[in-house]
């Protein structure tokens, strides 16, 4: 009987930690997509709620998008979305990049419909379709730009006024 590892034992353990260190790592590096995920999820959710507001109570809802240049850099911007009752929008499209990965915010003026097109090869964040006005501001505050979002919304949701509902 022999007290030790054969040559294919050895190798059998290597690949198998090989191919866990494979599956392991890109996982790793992949911690900027999913937060550009979670931030975009909440910024549409936001542009959502605007646009079935406005809808709901028949009247214009403003909706304010703080924009920075980047993460370091405290130079900021407001960008003010509108949505209308008859459910579209004024206002250009979003970009918010966080590198490698990048989306565009898409807000279509006739239907309000919002949708992200996800690009995840962009490492210097480079940007379509340039607003001059804001053509370097490739951040999007999400959390400030929810802040003053609701503080917008609030009188509306405690006014008396009641909503306006269609019958068919």
């Amino acid at each position: 009987m022999s007290k030790g590892f054969s040559l294919l034992e050895l190798i059998i353990v290597l690949a198998l930690i090989a191919l866990m260190t494979a599956m392991v790592v890109p996982r790793l590096h992949d911690n900027q997509s999913l937060k550009l995920k979670a931030e975009t999820r909440e910024v549409i959710a936001m542009l959502k709620h605007a646009r079935r507001l406005a809808m709901l109570r028949g009247q214009e809802i403003e909706v304010p998008m703080v924009l920075q240049k980047n993460p370091e850099n405290p130079a900021k911007k407001t960008k003010t979305l509108l949505f209308f009752p008859t459910g579209g929008a004024q206002g250009t499209d979003l970009f918010h990049c966080r590198p490698p990965v990048s989306v565009l915010i898409a807000v279509d003026n006739i239907t309000g419909k919002v949708s992200p097109e996800f690009n995840y090869e962009n490492p210097h964040c480079q940007r379509p379709q340039a607003d001059p006005d804001f053509a370097n501001y490739l951040f999007i505050q999400t959390q400030q730009s929810k802040r003053q979002y609701q503080a917008k919304i609030q009188h509306l949701t405690q006014s008396p006024e009641p909503i306006k509902t269609k019958r068919p």
